[in-house]
């Protein structure tokens, strides 16, 4: 179990490393080729090494024509010009990416519309739309998030929406809150087409270990020393939407292979978290998800922690929060803070059971300096739609 467990990780990762790495920053970063400009098209770039290397930075493949007549994506790439194993050339860009800080890597990124290739070293972020009326549609009446909670994150310039109506998050860089570091863009299509694959990706350069933070003040007499940690931002936005009234401080990641290196990022860097105690684990009720918390845990169980070949004392707790719908007294598994949003919105609204019957938390103390008991926790919940949308783009319905 553990094995199978294991390895849905991986292809969750590898998926991700598909989706947000480019041939290009493979070439430049890990292979040490050198990039020669095209005179006629910006979109098709060689390399000094190879004659018979062309890169094609709109569709991010690789033609070899020495060694393929078929084009290479990014994975593939890396294997065939490594000569190594399958699996470890996957294993080594999983590394990569993992440790991975934009800021400090070469990358060139084609911008389709004027035909023009550039050098990147930071966040590129895509261009504004004029209003934000079909993100909050869809984050609000899709989502169920809180409106008040978007008006202030689009007041912060942490969301807005671009000229194709896709949702963009912003993260701000945690040891100066100036610069913006993280960016993900997520589709907005509300599941009219029963086969359409949501889009979501990284925005070019993000730093995936900066993350996006954000704290939800309601009470400034009263300081949370808790954070709660999630791999994607609208299950951190969802769980302050259930939490509306109480002080909350979430740190989002996009995906979860780097939520680990996300978080000791954050405890180095984040003067926010000075005064954190405890870090509570609200991952993803899947196979993947529970591997993640358990490597967070394993690694958070010791004296120290390593990030970036230094050590650093552990001083917090961190612990797994497991949580369920509850539907007529049993309880139901579901897949994540959003599908649990929705669901419980849904049994309110229709008057199923009050918000109060409707979901539990259980909060393991499984960290080292607490002992394995579990409590049992009602939260305060508002209102959501059983219309369930999944973080990872699928189109669920829940069965109750």
């Amino acid at each position: 179990m553990q094995i199978d467990s294991e390895e849905e990780l991986r292809k969750k990762i590898i998926k991700e490393l598909r989706k947000n790495l480019t041939c290009m920053e493979i070439a430049t970063n890990i292979l040490g080729l050198t990039i020669e400009k095209s005179k006629s098209n910006k979109r098709y770039l060689k390399t000094m090494e190879h004659s018979s290397m062309v890169f094609d930075l709109k569709e991010n493949i690789v033609y070899w024509n020495a060694r393929s007549t078929k084009p290479y994506n990014v994975i593939d790439f890396y294997i065939e010009y490594s000569n190594l194993p399958a699996y470890k050339a996957i294993d080594k860009l999983i590394d990569y990416y993992n440790s991975r800080d934009p800021s400090k890597i070469q990358n060139i990124i084609y911008d389709e519309i004027n035909n023009e290739a550039y050098r990147a070293e930071s966040l590129i972020l895509p261009n504004r739309y004029s209003t934000n009326d079909i993100v909050i549609d869809y984050l609000c009446n899709i989502r169920k998030l809180d409106i008040n909670l978007i008006n202030d994150l689009i007041d912060k310039e942490m969301l807005y929406e671009d000229i194709y109506h896709n949702v963009v998050f912003v993260g701000y860089d945690v040891m100066d809150n100036g610069e913006a570091v993280f960016g993900l863009r997520r589709g907005t299509d509300n599941g009219i087409f029963q086969n359409f694959k949501k889009f979501q990706t990284d925005c070019k350069g993000s730093f995936k270990h900066n993350g996006f933070y954000y704290s939800n003040i309601v009470d400034n007499t009263q300081k949370s020393d808790k954070l709660y940690v999630f791999e994607s931002v609208i299950d951190g936005l969802s769980y302050i939407t259930l939490n509306k009234d109480k002080n909350v401080n979430i740190l989002c990641c996009s995906g979860t292979g780097a939520v680990l290196n996300m978080i000791k990022y954050n405890l180095i860097n984040n003067f926010d978290l000075k005064n954190i105690s405890q870090i509570e684990l609200v991952l993803d009720n899947d196979e993947a998800g529970k591997v993640s918390i358990s490597k967070i845990m394993e690694e958070f169980s010791k004296d120290v922690f390593t990030y970036d070949d230094k050590e650093y004392p552990i001083n917090i707790d961190v612990k797994k929060s497991d949580y369920y719908l509850m539907y007529h007294n049993d309880r139901k598994e579901i897949k994540d803070v959003n599908q649990l949003l929705q669901a419980v919105t849904y049994l309110v609204e229709n008057q199923v059971q009050t918000k109060e019957e409707s979901f539990i938390f259980l909060r393991d103390n499984s960290t080292k300096r607490n002992s394995g008991q579990i409590e049992h926790e009602n939260t305060d919940l508002i209102y959501g739609n059983i219309n369930v949308l999944s973080t990872e783009q699928e189109e669920d319905e829940l069965e109750l």
